[in-house]
């Protein structure tokens, strides 16, 4: 039997921290996953000091793209990171490849600790109005916490998957 050739080990593997609880990942592969069946990108973190890995699974495991949003994460927390590229054949699997750099998720911001309740927009005044961020307005010093599944940016709220580029950016804590 002619010899299998593995996959190659990653060439790269970066993270940047995007809020409390997620981050970017990119990575450089190479161009050869040799006899490799099945291949995909395998992504693991661990929390510093931790013993445990955990596999981030969706668009991390999609051989098609070099990066992926890595979610889950726990706010103020360091963590180490590798990739290598996973074969429907394990001996196959390349080695691993680690980050050259720590990852650090950033601390939670308050508005970020608890959503605000009952599906509200809370005002620095601390009323509540329920029909879009611009009800707090300049009289009431403005929004400072979203209802869930709505995203903190500098000028007001929006769904979490439009993102705040149309508000200013995402609001620094």
């Amino acid at each position: 039997l002619p010899s299998q050739t593995a996959a190659m080990q990653p060439a790269g593997l970066s993270m940047v921290s995007l809020d409390s609880t997620s981050a970017r990942a990119a990575f450089l592969l190479l161009d050869s996953v040799g006899d490799c069946e099945c291949a995909r990108p395998h992504l693991e973190l661990r929390a510093r000091g931790a013993t445990d890995w955990q596999e981030m699974p969706g668009d991390c495991a999609d051989m098609t793209l070099r990066g992926c949003l890595v979610r889950g994460l726990l706010p103020d927390v360091v963590y180490d990171a590798r990739l290598r590229i996973a074969c429907a054949q394990p001996e196959l699997t390349s080695n691993w490849t680690s980050i050259d750099h720590p990852l650090a998720s950033r601390p939670q911001c308050a508005w970020e600790a608890s959503p605000s309740p009952m599906g509200l927009f809370q005002c620095a005044d601390a009323t509540f109005c329920s029909t879009s961020s611009a009800c707090c307005g300049p009289d009431t010093g403005g929004v400072i916490r979203c209802p869930p599944g709505m995203l903190m940016c500098k000028d007001g709220c929006v769904a979490s998957d439009v993102g705040c580029a149309a508000l200013g950016g995402v609001r620094p804590c």
